[in-house]
C-alpha cells in the first residue's frame, strides 16, 4: 500500500516539472522571436550629496525646436546712442544744481535732482519722481551699465535708498553709495539710532557694527568689497574685506585692488611710521607713504614714500629719485611705462612742475600740471598745464592751443579715442562768458552752458557727450572728420 502511494507521488511530481518546463520554454521563445524591442530597466537616480534634500526632477528631452525660456535669454548689452537727441527740458520754477546733472553712460537718459516748493525729487527724461523732504546730491548716480539710477532720499526723519523709483529699507542715515563694476551689487553704509554703522550689500548686512565705516571699494571682478573701519574706544583702524576684519593700526588709507582682483594693498600707520600692506603682509617703514597703483598687467606695484622733506616712488620695492613732491601716478595700459608729476620747490615760493616718465624728466617746467593720461596704444602721454594765466594741453611734449580758463579739469574731461589717433578735452573761455565746448584734435566745437562726460564711440569715428543749452538737456554726437 505504501509503495503504490509513493509511485503516484513521483508521477505527479514529474508531471508538475514537465508543465513548468513547457511554460518557461514558451516564455523564452516568445521574448526571443516575437518581441522586437527590449524594454530597458529604469536607470537608478543618483543624488548628489549637496542636493540630497532637493526635489529630483526628470531632465527634459532636448530638442532643437524647443524655444528658449525667457529667463535663459542673454540680456542685451547697452549700445552708445550715436544720434544727437534732446533728452529733457529742466522743469519750470525748479531749483537745480547744474553741475550735478547726470547722463547715463550710453546717452539714453539724463537725470537731475530738483527742488520745488520745499520738496526734493529726481527727474529722469522729463519724468518727475516722488517728492521727498531731501535727496542727497552726494549719493546720486547711474550704475556702470546705465540700467539703474540710485539716490538717497529722506522722509519723516529716515534715510532710504531709491533704485529706479523703488524705495528701500529705512535707516537713520546712509553714506557712501557704491556700485560694483558689473552693476549687480550696490553697497552703502547705514547708521542707526545708537550711532553704530554697518555695511549693506544688496539689502543684506555684512560684517559687524562699528563707530565709522568709509571708503568702500569693490574689486574689479565685483566679488570683493573692501572698506576702512574706525573704532572709537580702541582708537584704531582696520581694513574690512567681505565682512572679515583685518589687523588694527593707528591709521589706514589708500585702498587699491590689482586688476585681477587677487591682491589688495593699502597704506597703514603705526607709531608714527607708514608702510604698505599687501594681502596682509607689511612692507618697509617710512616717515609717510601714500597713493598706490598696480600696473594693468599686475606685474608692478608702485607707491609714493616720504623721508624727511623728500618724496620718491617705490616700484616693486626699488626706490626712485628723490623730489620735493610727487603726485598722479599713472601706468601705461601695457604696464611698461610709469609716469607721474613732480613738484620742485615750495608752493608758497612759486613752485614749478614737470613730468617723469620711466625715470626720464620732462625738459620744460610749468606753474601747474594735472590730469596725466596715456593713450590706449601706450605711445602718447597727455596732460593739462597752466603757465601764468593760460591753460593748454601738452601731448608728448608738444604744446596745444592756449585758453584763458581751466581745461580738462576732471579726469572725464580729457579722453583719447580707442585707436589713439584722436584726443578730446573740455574747455571754456572767460571772454565767452564761461561757455563750455569740446576741442577734438585742436578743432573747437559748439558752445554750451555745460558739457558732461565726453566719450568716443568704440570705432573712434564719433564723439558723444551730454550738454546743457539753457534749460534744454541734450545728448550731442559729433562725427569726427578724418
Amino acid at each position: 500500500m505504501i509503495q503504490v502511494v509513493s509511485q503516484k507521488k513521483w508521477k505527479n511530481l514529474i508531471i508538475i516539472l514537465l508543465i513548468i518546463f513547457l511554460i518557461g520554454g514558451g516564455i523564452f521563445f516568445h521574448q526571443r522571436y516575437f518581441l522586437k524591442e527590449e524594454i530597458p530597466l529604469e536607470p537608478k537616480k543618483e543624488i548628489i550629496p549637496e542636493l540630497e534634500n532637493e526635489i529630483y526632477t526628470e531632465p527634459e528631452e532636448e530638442t532643437s525646436l524647443k524655444p528658449p525660456k525667457p529667463e535663459e535669454e542673454i540680456p542685451s548689452v547697452p549700445k552708445l546712442n550715436l544720434t544727437t537727441t534732446k533728452l529733457a527740458t529742466i522743469c519750470e520754477r525748479c531749483g537745480v544744481y547744474y553741475h550735478d546733472i547726470l547722463f547715463d553712460p550710453y546717452g539714453q537718459k539724463v537725470a537731475y535732482i530738483a527742488n520745488k516748493e520745499g520738496k526734493h525729487f529726481v527727474v529722469v527724461n522729463d519724468r518727475e519722481g516722488e517728492r521727498y523732504d531731501w535727496v542727497d546730491y552726494n549719493n546720486f548716480r547711474f550704475s556702470p551699465d546705465g540700467q539703474k539710477l540710485v539716490s538717497v532720499a529722506r522722509k519723516e526723519g529716515k534715510d532710504f535708498v531709491v533704485i529706479n523709483g523703488e524705495e528701500g529699507r529705512r535707516h537713520n542715515s546712509i553714506y557712501y553709495l557704491q556700485f560694483s563694476p558689473d552693476s549687480q551689487k550696490l553697497a552703502y553704509v547705514a547708521k542707526e539710532e545708537n550711532g553704530k554703522m554697518f555695511l549693506v550689500v544688496n539689502g543684506e548686512e555684512k560684517g559687524g557694527y562699528y563707530d565709522w565705516i568709509h571708503n568702500l571699494q569693490f574689486s574689479p571682478d565685483s566679488q570683493k568689497i573692501a572698506y576702512f573701519v574706525w573704532e572709537r574706544e580702541k582708537k584704531k583702524n582696520f581694513v574690512g574685506i567681505n565682512g572679515k576684519e583685518g589687523k588694527r593700526y593707528d591709521e589706514v588709507k589708500f585702498l587699491c585692488f590689482s586688476s585681477d582682483s587677487q591682491t589688495l594693498a593699502y597704506i597703514a600707520e603705526e607709531k608714527e611710521e607708514s608702510f604698505i600692506v599687501i594681502n596682509g603682509k607689511e612692507g618697509r617703514r617710512h616717515d609717510l607713504a601714500g597713493e598706490i597703483q598696480f600696473s594693468p598687467d599686475n606685474q608692478k606695484l608702485v607707491y609714493i614714500a616720504e623721508e624727511g622733506e623728500n618724496s620718491f616712488v617705490i616700484l616693486n620695492d626699488k626706490e626712485g629719485k628723490k623730489y620735493d613732491s610727487i603726485d598722479n601716478l599713472q601706468f601705461s595700459l601695457d604696464g611698461q611705462k610709469l609716469a607721474y608729476i613732480v613738484r620742485k620747490g615750495k608752493v608758497i615760493n612759486g613752485a614749478k612742475y614737470f613730468t617723469v616718465i620711466n625715470d626720464e624728466e620732462g625738459e620744460k617746467h610749468y606753474d601747474w600740471i594735472h590730469n596725466l593720461k596715456f593713450s590706449p596704444d601706450n605711445r602718447k602721454v597727455a596732460y593739462v598745464v597752466r603757465e601764468g594765466r593760460e591753460y593748454f594741453l601738452v601731448v608728448n611734449g608738444k604744446e596745444g592751443k592756449r585758453h584763458d580758463k581751466e581745461i580738462g579739469l576732471y579726469p572725464s574731461d580729457l579722453q583719447f579715442s580707442p585707436d589713439s589717433q584722436k584726443l578730446a578735452y573740455v574747455a571754456k573761455e572767460e571772454k565767452e562768458k564761461l561757455k563750455e565746448f569740446v576741442v577734438i584734435n585742436g578743432k573747437e566745437g559748439k558752445r554750451y552752458d555745460e558739457v558732461y562726460a565726453i566719450q568716443f564711440s568704440p570705432d573712434s569715428k564719433y564723439l558723444a557727450y551730454g550738454a546743457r543749452d539753457g534749460n534744454e538737456l541734450w545728448w550731442i554726437v559729433e562725427k569726427i572728420e578724418e
